[in-house]
């Protein structure tokens, strides 16, 4: 096992299969928590790229939602929400509306305010 999926199986272990027990549907993991539990030196980028692969989002059943904070740092917070079997877009902008606050009605109207001013598809 290289170090990348050394850091995918322990988030996996620490975060995800934890959330996954208690029914929590989104998952935070911060990357300096990361890197201090595994007692790394200088790997934050390591961290972040592990975390940010599709392979880590296979593994652990979880779509990335969003990654914020600085590019590589400690204080890089990647989200994630839980992919189960009953996974599908409205589950996820349900999520998205819940973790930001947004309400439903707004984004409906942005995407629609968004296709009205798309070209029509060419027949």
């Amino acid at each position: 096992m290289n170090a990348a999926d050394g850091v995918r199986d322990y988030c996996k272990a620490t975060y995800v299969d934890p959330a996954r027990a208690t029914g929590q549907k989104i998952v935070k993991i911060r990357v300096g928590d990361v890197h201090s539990s595994m007692r790394f030196n200088n790997r934050l980028p390591l961290v972040c790229s592990a975390l940010g692969s599709n392979k880590f989002e296979q593994l652990g059943r979880v779509k990335r939602i969003s990654v914020d904070g600085p590019l590589n740092g400690a204080n890089t917070v990647f989200t994630f929400m839980r992919v189960d079997s009953g996974f599908n877009t409205s589950t996820l902008l349900d999520h998205i509306t819940e973790l930001w606050g947004l309400k439903i009605d707004d984004i409906q109207a942005f995407l629609d305010a968004a296709r009205s001013k798309m070209p029509a598809p060419k027949s």
